[in-house]
């Protein structure tokens, strides 16, 4: 689709237009975001039919968060909800990654991103309509913790030099051996004790992991 208004509407508008021409599960992501391949496969595999992947939160990261218990969103906030003295304790970063099922996106989002835009809230993030969807309990929406996968959000020229060493940086790390994880006790979700495994010898990489209990 194209969004002849782009530069008077924002990625709500664009996501809006596009109502017609998806009729089935998707995986939703920008065109700003740089990751590692493999991340798409391990969407597809996952069991949630509804999923946002994150990234645990520091400094100097900024835009939209989730928080979530037991691997599931419980809140999601906009920066422009964040007051400077925010505690983002526990909060993680969104990717602008994610899944939808058909029935999430025809039975719910969709008809979210229309109120918006029949308002003409044209100028906000899709995120606002899912963030409302959680908070009035429509949506259930799994996290997918990126853990040490590379990924960058390019905005800006100094985000294509992060980008670009980010990946230099992965290629030293196969150089000496790939990545090694080491577990001293179990997490309470099975789910992160896979998904740490997961993150050595994967593609053919090398690497280990041990967990030692």
């Amino acid at each position: 689709i194209t969004n002849d208004w782009f530069r008077e509407t924002n990625n709500i508008y664009s996501l809006w237009l596009a109502k017609h021409h998806l009729s089935d599960d998707i995986i939703l992501l920008e065109g700003d975001v740089l990751f590692e391949p493999h991340l798409l496969e391990e969407i597809q595999r996952s069991p949630h039919p509804n999923l946002a992947v994150v990234d645990t939160f520091k400094p100097p990261m900024n835009g939209t968060i989730i928080f979530a218990n037991l691997g599931i969103a419980t809140a999601m906030i906009l920066k422009k909800n964040q007051p400077v003295d925010f505690d983002y304790r526990g909060a993680l970063k969104t990717v602008n990654i994610y899944s939808f099922s058909r029935v999430t996106f025809q039975d719910h989002l969709f008809p979210a991103l229309g109120v918006s835009v029949s308002k003409g809230q044209t100028d906000q993030f899709y995120e606002a309509s899912i963030a409302q969807l959680i908070a009035q309990g429509d949506l259930q929406l799994a996290t997918h913790l990126i853990g040490n996968g590379n990924w960058a959000e390019i905005d800006e020229p100094g985000d294509i030099r992060e980008a670009e060493n980010m990946v230099a940086d992965a290629e030293q790390v196969k150089k000496i051996g790939g990545l090694h994880v080491s577990g001293t006790e179990r997490h309470d979700a099975r789910r992160i004790d896979l998904q740490l495994r997961g993150r050595c010898g994967r593609q053919g990489d090398p690497g280990d992991s041990r967990f030692f209990l």
